[in-house]
């Protein structure tokens, strides 16, 4: 069975400022298809949570095999040129190695402000690789969960196994 949303608002929340990292699964696990919406629901949320220069940033890795940085805080002027770099993200396929997103979030929210909340929102369609020679993802997101305030993990498909991803933030609940 497959569920699409889509968040409805009157306008962006203009008395919110915070620093989000978005991470985007461009896996062998998620279609081309699929990867587009994602991209599409990352550049409607930017809108719905007011970023642009001065208010709320955000900054986005790209995973599968490898993990790609993106956009760092405030590389952007516009939400237009947001849109275009999120427009011009590259597919990366292979297996996916959340871990390495992971790392990556940690060296970003190390750069993000510390007098306002710090968000990440990890889009995954699959399953971590099970491998010793990976990190679990408990050890991976240890960073993201030290430094930021909330951990939003968004499973993409009936692929995703919900205990693993609760090790990704130690706080969440599942709502039904």
């Amino acid at each position: 069975m497959t569920r699409e949303y889509l968040l409805i608002s009157a306008g962006p929340l203009t008395d919110i400022i915070a620093d989000i990292i978005f991470i985007l699964d461009s896996s062998n696990d998620v279609t081309r298809d699929e990867y587009n919406k994602e991209k599409s629901f990352i550049k409607e949320f930017a809108r719905y949570l007011n970023v642009a220069p001065g208010k709320s940033r955000t900054a986005v890795i790209t995973y599968g095999q490898s993990s790609d940085v993106l956009v760092k805080y405030g590389g952007y002027d516009s939400l237009t040129v947001f849109d275009v770099v999120i427009n011009r993200a590259s597919y990366i396929g292979g297996t996916q190695r959340m871990d390495l997103a992971l790392d990556d979030a940690g060296r970003l929210l190390s750069e993000a402000k510390r007098c306002i909340p710090r968000w990440v929102i990890l889009l995954t369609a699959g399953r971590h690789l099970s491998d010793p020679r990976v990190k679990s993802l408990l050890q991976a997101s240890k960073p993201v969960r030290d430094q930021s305030d909330k951990v939003y993990v968004v499973a993409i498909g009936n692929k995703p196994d919900p205990k693993e991803l609760k090790d990704i933030d130690r706080k969440s609940t599942r709502l039904n």
